[in-house]
């Protein structure tokens, strides 16, 4: 039986279960004779095929510290002989002990990448399986393994397989989760994947809010096939539209404000930084990491092979590097709350609204709601982050943010019915609105008086779940009685007369939501397709702090008898 090992010992211990890839900086091509690589190492296959098989010599001699020297040195600052060790010992656990090299077989040179890869085809006690290096013109850069399959089994070091690089396969989102993992005594952290294999035993325990814990079962039994593990650049790395960007970024975790942040770091500093995923906390233990809109777990494949290397990826439009922030005067001063309670300053009639002094955040230019972000935060009933004067456009809203969110909204509604008294919210919840919101909490008083007037309810079993995203349809249902309580404010009635054609959507039909969504279409525009393109609502996607900001204030307006100035 493996011996488990606990976590918090060293980095190494928590090396993938299978041999996978690190990350590395790609090194500078060297000159080379027209029609030759640029790369010397690459351009001479028997060089990658004989190094590639003295490697494999070195980790089956048990002389890790030698083979470490064969990485690329911008890898081997990111692991250690014993994390080399752990990787070894994990595939025999799991493949049975080694026996012999068979073949190697080396791919023709990745030009988006200047890297080529080495498949080193051994015998273990169970079976034959593949050792798969992917080198640079320095060195290894990435290890993983897998089991052979028959129809390569006639390779040899001339032959050349038709796709050079890696791809991506699905995967259940619900299996894996990352994991923010206190090492130095819970001083810092650092990324660990989790993958539940097998349905054999739970690999983690998930507790709390933020930020949500993880107690990490699989240290407690042999989990060969049960659970898969990856702690460091062996295990993990970033795949954006379809590009492996292992040589470019690396994964950190950071502690930003009392949040701890996964994030992507570029080794060109002209690129963005990424933020990929957030604890909503912070903790001197093992902490989930949400993963932002956007991004989800892949799993690398070779040869049409799945191999224990873990993606997080992303399809779409990354954000653009943006210049220092400077102090905007006339950003409102945030509470500490993602989406903050602003005083309100009652509008005594219903008048025109005035057109807010323009609000600049760094990370929102370009984005299709900017416009309405900057008009929705000059009224008050959202703010930035004044710490790194963002905005978060792309970040999740919650269930607890939203009440905030939509109160403050109305707030600036005023009365003109005497049995719709205009909100007030008191500065304390009189009592637990729901069993799992104390009277302490920040949002307790508005999600105790956002329940009073109707605007949302809870769950059955008595919760409110206020960290819980919302989505957007769910966003849209709160929004729609938030314009009925606006209108019956003003003595208008509850009836959401259309303002326009509504939207005819492709994928809301048989949809809880489909119907209100079509008549928040119609109102204002305040249901709109996805970034306000095609015909595409999303109802189970996350609701954005971008679409939220900008919906709320089309009801805000659409209420007031205007027409929002909207993002189409």
């Amino acid at each position: 039986m493996k011996k488990c090992t606990p976590l918090l010992l060293l980095p190494a211990i928590l090396a993938a279960s299978v041999l996978p890839p690190a990350l590395s900086q790609q090194s500078t091509p060297q000159s080379t004779p027209v029609g030759q690589s640029s790369n010397r190492l690459i351009a001479q296959s028997t060089d990658i095929a004989s190094a590639a098989q003295q490697f494999v010599d070195l980790l089956t001699g048990n002389d890790f510290e030698t083979a470490l020297q064969s990485y690329s040195p911008a890898v081997r600052e990111t692991l250690t002989s014993a994390s080399l060790q752990q990787n070894w010992e994990d595939i025999t656990n799991a493949n049975g002990a080694f026996r012999q090299q068979v073949r190697t077989r080396v791919t023709p040179l990745n030009a988006s990448s200047n890297t080529s890869i080495a498949v080193v085809t051994a015998e273990f006690e169970n079976g034959t399986y593949d050792i798969i290096l992917q080198f640079d013109g320095s060195g290894i850069v990435s290890l993983d393994s897998a089991p052979n399959v028959p129809q390569i089994a006639g390779f040899d070091v001339a032959a050349r397989p038709t796709t050079p690089g890696f791809g991506q396969r699905e995967v259940d989102q619900n299996k894996f989760v990352a994991v923010a993992a206190p090492v130095r005594g819970g001083a810092a952290h650092q990324l660990l994947v989790l993958e539940q294999v097998s349905n054999a035993r739970a690999c983690w325990n998930e507790a709390g809010n933020n930020p949500v814990t993880i107690d990490p079962l699989l240290v407690n039994f042999d989990f060969t096939g049960i659970c898969g593990r990856s702690t460091d650049s062996n295990g993990y790395s970033i795949r954006v539209n379809g590009q492996d960007l292992a040589l470019q970024y690396s994964l950190r975790v950071v502690n930003r404000n009392n949040e701890l942040l996964l994030v992507g770091t570029p080794r060109n500093r002209q690129e963005p930084e990424l933020v990929i995923a957030r604890a909503n906390g912070t903790t001197t233990g093992f902490a989930k990491l949400a993963l932002n809109p956007g991004w989800r777990f892949t799993k690398r494949t070779f040869d049409n092979r799945v191999l224990g290397h873990v993606y997080l990826t992303f399809e779409g439009t990354l954000p653009a590097p943006n210049p220092t922030p400077s102090p905007t005067p006339t950003t409102p001063r945030p509470s500490p709350t993602p989406t903050p309670a602003p005083t309100p300053t009652p509008t005594p009639t219903p008048v025109p609204t005035p057109t807010p002094s323009p609000v600049t955040f760094r990370d929102i230019t370009g984005d299709v709601y900017a416009s309405e972000i900057q008009q929705a935060v000059g009224l008050g009933f959202i703010s930035g982050f004044y710490e790194d004067n963002t905005f978060r456009p792309q970040s999740p809203l919650t269930r607890e943010q939203l009440v905030s969110m939509v109160l403050d909204a109305l707030r600036q509604v005023p009365s003109t019915n005497p049995a719709a008294p205009a909100i007030v919210i008191p500065q304390q919840a009189s009592g637990n609105p729901y069993r799992d919101v104390s009277a302490s909490r920040w949002s307790a008083a508005k999600i105790q008086a956002a329940r009073d007037l109707n605007l949302v309810s809870g769950y059955q079993d008595g919760t409110f779940r206020p960290s819980q995203p919302v989505t957007r349809a769910e966003l849209i249902a709160v929004l729609r009685r938030a314009a009925e309580y606006g209108q019956t404010l003003q003595s208008r009635g509850t009836e959401l007369r259309q303002t326009q054609q509504p939207v005819a959507f492709s994928d809301i039909n048989n949809h809880w939501s489909s119907q209100l969504v079509t008549q928040l279409s119609g109102y204002c525009g305040v249901a709109s397709p996805v970034n306000e393109t095609g015909t595409t609502f999303a109802p189970n996607s996350p609701a954005l702090r971008n679409y939220a900001a900008a919906a709320t204030l089309r009801v805000l307006n659409c209420v007031r008898g205007q027409q929002p100035t909207a993002s189409r």
